[in-house]
């Protein structure tokens, strides 16, 4: 029996017609790694906002770690978990209301700025990152993932070389950064950061089996005033 005209051409199309290397499991990754840089919460009302969840569950964990989640995407959010400390908007980061009052000590943007905006032909990525950051607190973290390599990039999604990715985190302090790409076969491992931003990424279409590029994952820091153990306000830079 011929079961391929049972199946989808979509499917069809990523089964069959693939490349190697391709993106395959690069969710894995970054979801991994900016689980495991998720803070625990110190106070119960920390703010933390997640761009572009989609089917990411890194929501979920931040909530179990004591925050109180704003998860923001252009679709409609189904998820088959409800969680007290997880609220969802639907919205454009570029144009929608953003609370801009220093509320969020937690940003998740993960696979996301990438795709703000016009890919090739506008700077929504920079303008977002902008607004971002003023909805964040002083001394706050963004666990930012992003994809690496020479080209940059299509109409879907933004690639970033070494630098534009120092524009894009311009106004931050890195406090952590890796980088993961396929160098042998099919594979991630952690390479360094030129590799990464150097990477010959392909990026033709929007199959991910067809798709290959390398991965940045940075930790990064929004600057601000701390008080001291004798009460005096240091101003950190």
């Amino acid at each position: 029996m011929n079961y391929q005209k049972y199946i989808p051409p979509i499917i069809t199309d990523l089964l069959i017609s693939k490349s190697i290397p391709n993106l395959l499991g690069d969710r894995l990754v970054e979801w991994s790694w900016s689980a495991s840089r998720i803070p625990e919460s110190n106070f119960p009302d920390n703010h933390a906002l997640d761009l572009g969840t989609g089917s990411s569950y890194i929501s979920l964990i931040a909530a179990f770690k004591g925050w109180r989640v704003t998860c923001i995407d252009l679709s409609h959010l189904s998820k088959p978990y409800h969680h007290d400390n997880i609220s969802y908007r639907n919205g454009d980061i570029l144009t929608m209301p953003l609370d801009l009052d220093n509320k969020y000590s937690l940003v998740i943007n993960v696979s996301f700025i990438e795709h703000v905006g016009k890919p090739g032909q506008d700077k929504g990525d920079y303008i977002a990152m902008n607004r971002i950051y003023q909805a964040m607190t002083n001394n706050s973290i963004m666990l930012l993932t992003v994809p690496c390599g020479e080209n940059p990039g299509n109409n879907l999604a933004r690639c970033y070389n070494s630098d534009t990715l120092n524009l894009l985190a311009s106004r931050f302090e890195v406090l952590e950064q890796s980088y993961f790409a396929k160098i042998n076969g099919n594979t991630w491992t952690r390479v360094d950061r030129d590799t990464a931003c150097n990477y010959p990424n392909k990026m033709s279409g929007s199959n991910p089996l067809k798709i290959i590029y390398a991965l940045g994952m940075l930790v990064l820091h929004k600057p601000g005033e701390i008080v001291n153990a004798t009460g005096t306000i240091n101003s950190e830079s």
